[in-house]
This record gives structure tokens, C-alpha cells and sequence, in this order.
């Protein structure tokens, strides 16, 4: 993979995989958690920087997709207790890796921009499943408007869509926090979603001025 295109396939690959997500169907489930597991292979492939990084990375993907066999086989415990929390791990440690990559970087350059946005499309995604996780001990940790949403259970793409309007700050109201653990989240996410983006537009003027200077 070219350094210039190492993140647009993850981009690509994460932006495919939300819109899928909102499909309430049981073969979208599976796609996306493909979809999504091989676009940050390879992607982690190309920024890590030593064997130990690879290999960990490698392990908590082999141990992510593993429960999948029993979600085909309609156990649902297992999603609940043992894969939600894997997927989070995964995606917390990758885009740690991304992110530093891209701190790294001394110029501004279009794969630069295309993992920022990566890292911000995993940003949503691991507060989204942090949610899930919360859902798990707390169903009713968030309100889900019914003229909005018509099913009993919330899918997994309506989780991740208040991720991001929670991260963007949009706060449409149709969706809204309940219990204490799942205000502090969305408080925690919705300083973060603006801190990133303040500190990436200000790092990437920083640079810029600096060479131009």
C-alpha cells in the first residue's frame, strides 16, 4: 500500500462500514464487523513500527472476530459480555497507533488528512460500542424517541448514530442520555469530538506556517 493511500482505504472502508451498520439486517452485522476488522489490518499494518505493535494488534483482532462464530450460531450472550469489549480494545489500541502516526508527521500532506479523519470516524465508533456496553448492564441507560425509533431494541448503527451526533454536538434530541454512567460518557465524548478537532486545525495551521516561515 502506498504511504500516500495507507488511510484512504481505511477511511473508505469506516464510512462504508457506518452506513451499513444502520441496516437492521443480520448479514450487515457480519459485513460490517468485516468489513471494519480488515480496513484497520491493514492499515495498522502499514503504521506499526515495530514487530510488538503488529503482533498485538493481530492477537486482539484474532480474538475480536473469534465470537462471531458464535453469533452465527445465535448466542447472543456472547456479543454481550465477551465481544463488545474486544472490539473496543481493538479499536482503542489501533487508533492510538494512527494517531501517533500522525502527530509524527512534520507536513501536511492528503494521507495526513485522510487519518485524521479515520481517527475521528474511530473515535466515534469506540464510544459508540462504549455504549453498547453501558446498554448491556442498563437498557434503558439511553432514551430512544419512539416516533424516531419504531423498534423495541436499539440496533447496533443507532448506538453509533448517537456517537456521533454526540460527537459532533449536533444533539438532535431524538436521542438522549438517562442514567448517570451514559451523561458522563456523552460528556467525556462530546469535549473530546471538539478538542480533536481544535487541535488538529490548529496543529495543521501550526505546520503550515512554520514552512512557509
Amino acid at each position: 500500500m502506498k504511504n500516500s493511500k495507507k488511510y484512504l482505504f481505511l477511511m473508505v472502508a469506516l464510512t462504508i462500514s457506518l452506513f451499513f451498520s444502520s441496516l437492521r439486517q443480520p448479514w450487515a452485522n457480519s459485513f460490517v464487523a468485516f468489513c471494519f476488522l480488515l480496513s484497520i489490518i491493514a492499515a495498522a499494518y502499514s503504521a506499526s513500527k515495530s514487530r510488538r505493535q503488529l503482533l498485538t494488534m493481530l492477537a486482539l483482532s484474532v480474538s475480536a472476530v473469534l465470537p462471531l462464530w458464535e453469533i452465527a450460531l445465535s448466542n447472543k450472550t456472547v456479543i454481550e459480555t465477551v465481544n463488545n469489549p474486544l472490539w473496543l480494545i481493538l479499536t482503542f489500541y489501533v487508533g492510538s497507533i494512527f494517531f501517533r502516526d500522525i502527530l509524527k508527521d512534520r507536513r501536511i500532506s492528503i494521507n495526513e488528512i485522510h487519518g485524521a479523519i479515520s481517527v475521528y470516524l474511530l473515535i466515534g465508533i469506540f464510544f459508540g460500542m462504549v455504549f453498547q456496553i453501558v446498554a448491556v448492564f442498563d437498557p434503558n441507560a439511553l432514551y430512544f424517541n419512539p416516533t424516531n425509533f419504531t423498534n423495541a431494541t436499539p440496533s447496533d448503527g443507532e448506538y453509533f448514530y448517537y456517537s456521533f451526533i454526540t460527537l459532533t454536538t449536533v444533539g438532535y434530541g431524538d436521542v438522549s442520555p438517562v442514567a448517570p454512567i451514559a451523561r458522563s460518557v456523552s460528556m467525556i465524548e462530546a469535549i473530546l469530538g471538539v478538542m480533536y478537532v481544535a487541535t488538529m486545525i490548529a496543529r495543521f495551521v501550526g505546520i503550515h506556517t512554520n514552512k512557509d516561515g
